[in-house]
C-alpha cells in the first residue's frame, strides 16, 4: 500500500519517536535545505577547499572565482547556503549573499544579492555615509545619494526600493534627488560596482556573490543567454578586488556553459569543485549530525544502547545499524537528499511497524512498502 503524507502525519500524532530515543524524526522526507542550515554533515572538503579560497581572497584581496558541480540533490543548495553562513560569520571582513538561482538577466542577479544583505544591514553600514565625501570615490552618485537616504525616516523606503531595482515614479525620485533608475544591464552592473566599493570603503574584506541553480541559463533564448554571459564577464573584470564569484551547476548545466562560452568558463577553470557521491563513513557522520539535534540522552538510552549491541562508533546512528547506512548509501547511489529521504521514510516505517533497530535489509523492506510495493519484512525484535 502506498503510504501518503498524511498516513505520515498520523504518524506523527502518535507522538512514538521517543521510542528512538528522538524527539521528532529528524529526516525530511521532501529533503528541502534550510534557509540557514545549522549542521554540515556531507562534503566536508568541498566546503573546506572554498572556504580556504575565500580566506585568501580576504588576506590578499585577489578575486578568485569558483564553481561547484554537482547533481540534483547532491546537496549544493545545502553547502552553499551553510558557506553564506560561514562567511558572515567566520571569517573576518566576509560578507556573502545567497542568489537562489540566476533569474533572466543580471539585474535579477543584483536585486536578489542586494535583498540578501538585507534592509537592516545596509542601512546599519550606511549609517554616517558622508555623500559629498563618498561621491567623490564611487562615480555612480545616484547610488550614493539612495544609500545616505537610507537613514532618512522619509525617503528610507523609496531609497530601499531604488537600491534594489524596484520602478520609482517620476515623483519619487525627485523626491530622492536621483536622476536615474535601474532599469537595465549596464546600470545593475554600475551600482553592484557602486555596492562593493562602498562595503571595501567600510571595511569588508571578501565581498561573495553565490548564485545557485547556474543551469537554468541555458533554458534562456540564445540572445538572453550571450548577453547574461557578457554581463557575468564583466562583472568579473570590473571587479578586481575582494570580490568572489561562487556559482553551483549540475554537471550537464556545465558541460553545455563551458561548450558555449569559453570567455567566461576561462575565469573558473582553475577552481572548478566537484561534489563527489557520499561514500559509507560521509553517510555515516551525516546521520549522526541530523540525529543528534534530536537525540534524547538519557541513563535507558545508555542501558538499551549495550543491551542491543550498539558500540560507541555505531550508537549515534541508532535505531540504524552500520550496514542499514551502506544500504542506504547503494540504493540512493550516494546522493545526500535521496539519504536523506530515504532515512525518513525508514524511521516512520520503522515505528509504524515496531521495529527496534533497522537493519540493511529493514531498510530495503520498508522503503518498498513505503512505496506500495510488496515486500514482506523480515524478522525482528519489535519495540515493546
Amino acid at each position: 500500500m502506498l503510504h501518503t503524507y498524511k498516513d505520515v502525519k498520523v504518524m506523527n500524532s502518535k507522538n512514538l519517536y521517543h521510542k528512538y530515543f528522538l524527539l521528532e524524526n529528524p529526516f525530511p522526507i521532501v529533503p528541502i535545505p534550510e534557509e540557514q542550515p545549522e549542521i554540515f554533515g556531507a562534503n566536508q572538503n568541498a566546503l573546506d577547499r572554498i572556504i580556504w579560497q575565500l580566506n585568501k581572497v580576504a588576506k590578499t584581496n585577489r578575486p578568485i572565482h569558483i564553481v561547484l558541480v554537482g547533481p540534483y540533490g547532491s546537496g549544493k543548495t545545502h553547502l552553499l547556503r551553510y558557506l553564506a553562513s560561514e562567511i558572515n560569520q567566520h571569517i573576518r571582513g566576509g560578507l556573502g549573499a545567497y542568489v537562489p538561482h540566476p533569474g533572466p538577466d543580471f539585474i535579477s542577479i543584483y536585486r536578489r544579492f542586494v535583498d540578501n544583505i538585507g534592509y537592516d544591514r545596509l542601512r546599519n553600514l550606511a549609517k554616517g555615509v558622508n555623500e559629498r565625501k563618498l561621491k567623490e570615490s564611487i562615480i555612480y552618485h545616484d547610488f550614493v545619494t539612495a544609500l545616505a537616504n537610507l537613514n532618512n525616516p522619509n525617503k528610507t523606503l523609496e531609497a530601499w526600493r531604488w537600491i534594489t531595482a524596484n520602478t520609482l515614479t517620476l515623483e519619487e525620485r525627485r523626491a530622492l534627488r536621483v536622476a536615474t533608475s535601474i532599469e537595465h544591464e549596464e546600470e545593475a552592473l554600475n551600482a553592484f560596482s557602486a555596492l562593493l566599493k562602498f562595503l571595501r570603503n567600510t571595511g569588508f574584506r571578501l565581498i561573495c556573490m553565490i548564485i545557485d541553480e547556474f543551469e537554468e541559463i541555458n533554458s534562456l533564448v540564445p540572445l538572453q543567454k550571450r548577453r547574461l554571459f557578457n554581463d557575468l564577464r564583466h562583472l568579473i573584470d570590473l571587479n578586481v578586488a575582494n570580490f568572489s564569484l561562487i556559482i553551483a551547476c549540475t554537471p550537464h548545466g556545465w558541460e553545455t556553459i563551458y561548450e558555449e562560452n569559453a570567455a567566461l568558463v576561462r575565469r573558473f577553470s582553475s577552481n572548478v569543485v566537484f561534489l563527489e557521491p557520499l561514500e559509507e563513513n560521509a553517510a555515516l557522520e551525516l546521520l549522526a549530525n541530523y540525529m543528534e539535534r534530536f537525540r534524547v540522552h538519557s541513563k535507558s538510552f545508555q542501558r538499551f544502547l549495550i543491551e542491543n549491541g550498539y558500540d560507541e562508533n555505531s550508537s549515534s546512528i541508532y535505531p540504524f545499524t552500520k550496514d542499514a547506512v551502506t544500504e542506504l548509501c547503494s540504493i540512493s547511489k550516494g546522493n545526500t537528499g535521496e539519504i536523506l529521504k530515504y532515512s525518513g521514510i525508514a524511521i516512520e516505517m520503522g515505528l509504524k511497524e515496531k521495529h527496534a533497530k533497522i537493519n540493511a535489509e529493514l531498510v530495503r523492506s520498508l522503503i518498498a512498502k513505503y512505496y506500495g510495493k510488496l515486500s514482506e519484512a523480515p524478522n525482528d525484535e519489535n519495540l515493546s
